[in-house]
């Protein structure tokens, strides 16, 4: 391992340094300014920032950054630590005529889990001045969203465990990289954008490593001595994910479709057998609305998921189908402070059979609904962001509230403290559920 990482940090440091004339020019689609809180990055803005402000290149794609968290209350099932790890992240982009390439990676000391890690982010190459269309082919983080933090039709890979301890998730963090060939095609006010991933990449989520978990085999919280057992080892190929969306533009209202085929991003299936959680196989299709209204932008979500191994809905082994909706409000209160209010719901197909085959204590209301809030405020002159999150589920009655506060004097440093609680009725709830997990955590980070 620490030859790996010699070599992979050599590597990256010696990358030819005419590449780095190129990347004043370059697209910035995964570069966020440290104002975290934005939650899509518009690439034409950024750009634009970042000329005028003259940032040089080691700006963009190099720092250094120690973050630490410790449980609000101490679990016997998991060390009071959540988070204890020195990273830093080096990246280059070189813009040719015809083909662009793109490498950024971390080199990541993690003593919570005493493991130093190389992880590349990104590592592909896409096509240049080809007109109506566009192919990126490779290790990339790609962002479908139209909600905040709830995904229904955007199911590339997501890291929850990232976004429950603090690491930098209103940035990058909560987008997980996946191997995959991108295609986009432009014409008019209408795009298709077409993505194929030979590997199924699932969610990140809590599994007793770091964070405890329900099991809901045993009704019980389990941390790292009981680890979940999970499916997380399959051939290329052997389970791949194919994504298709189209956006068109009516004056100033966009309408999306969406359409996926390959497997639920969370293992919520169970091998009775094997003993162990899995992923099973999943077809979605959705659309979307988004367009002013009043003083704010409302946006409107739904996407039916179909459950292709529980079509009748009587395996208590595999989820049911679901139908998923979702309702967001973005405006502002007053100057430097905007709200997001979502209003989401599921609503569980055949929901008899589900009842007759349900194991004892396992039974879930046919309607989950959740309700989230975000408040950010800008103050000193938009160096010091303060952000308020707030999740709560009248039908689990539980909630996760979520409170971060950045500060960046200047371009080199930026500061990062907040806190994540959960709590609620019953363990078995969705938030309630990581009670033992909730956390305070602080970082600081240098552009160097």
């Amino acid at each position: 391992m620490k030859k790996l990482i010699l070599v992979a940090a050599i590597s990256l440091l010696t990358l030819p340094a005419a590449y780095a004339e190129d990347m004043m020019d370059m697209v910035a689609g995964d570069f966020e300014e440290p104002d975290f809180e934005i939650e899509e990055p518009v690439e034409s803005l950024v750009v634009a920032e970042l000329n005028e402000q003259k940032f040089s290149v080691a700006d963009l794609f190099r720092w250094t950054e120690y973050r630490y968290g410790h449980r609000l209350e101490s679990s016997d099932l998991n060390d009071d630590t959540v988070m204890n790890e020195l990273r830093t992240q080096m990246g280059w982009q070189h813009l040719g005529d015809k083909i662009d390439t793109t490498i950024r990676g971390d080199l990541l000391l993690d003593a919570q889990l005493d493991e130093a890690i190389v992880h590349f982010r990104e590592l592909n190459i896409s096509t240049t001045s080809t007109g109506s269309f566009d192919a990126t082919l490779g290790r990339q983080m790609i962002n479908w969203s139209i909600p905040d933090i709830l995904y229904l039709n955007d199911l590339f890979p997501k890291d929850y465990a990232a976004f429950f301890i603090g690491r930098d998730a209103e940035g990058e963090y909560m987008i997980h990289p996946s191997d995959s060939l991108q295609l986009n095609w432009f014409a008019g006010n209408t795009s298709v954008d077409f993505v194929y991933s030979p590997h199924f990449t699932p969610y990140v989520t809590p599994g007793g490593e770091r964070l405890s978990y329900y099991d809901p085999m045993t009704q019980s919280l389990k941390g790292e001595d009981d680890q979940m057992r999970v499916e997380d080892k399959w051939e290329i190929f052997d389970k791949d994910a194919v994504y298709l969306r189209i956006l068109t533009m009516i004056k100033s209202h966009e309408l999306f479709f969406f359409a996926h085929d390959g497997y639920w991003p969370v293992p919520n299936a169970i091998d009775p057998v094997e003993g162990e959680f899995y992923y099973a196989p999943l077809r979605t299709y959705g659309a979307a609305y988004r367009g002013p209204l009043m003083s704010g932008i409302l946006s409107l979500e739904g996407s039916y998921y179909d459950s292709l191994d529980d079509e009748k809905g009587d395996d208590p082994m595999i989820p049911n189908s679901q139908l998923r909706t979702l309702v967001r409000y973005d405006f502002e209160v007053m100057k430097d402070l905007n709200a997001t209010a979502q209003y989401y719901t599921e609503i569980r197909q055949d929901q008899d059979a589900y009842e007759s085959t349900a194991m004892p204590g396992m039974s879930m209301d046919q309607v989950y609904e959740l309700y989230t809030l975000r408040l950010t405020r800008m103050l000193l002159k938009q160096t010091l962001t303060l952000s308020f999150m707030g999740f709560y589920s009248p039908t689990d009655e539980d909630h996760y509230l979520r409170a971060n506060v950045y500060y960046q004097p200047d371009d080199r440093w930026m500061f990062h403290v907040g806190v994540n609680r959960f709590d609620g009725k019953s363990i078995s709830g969705r938030w309630a559920g990581y009670e033992e997990n909730s956390n305070a955590f602080a970082a600081v980070r240098y552009y160097w």
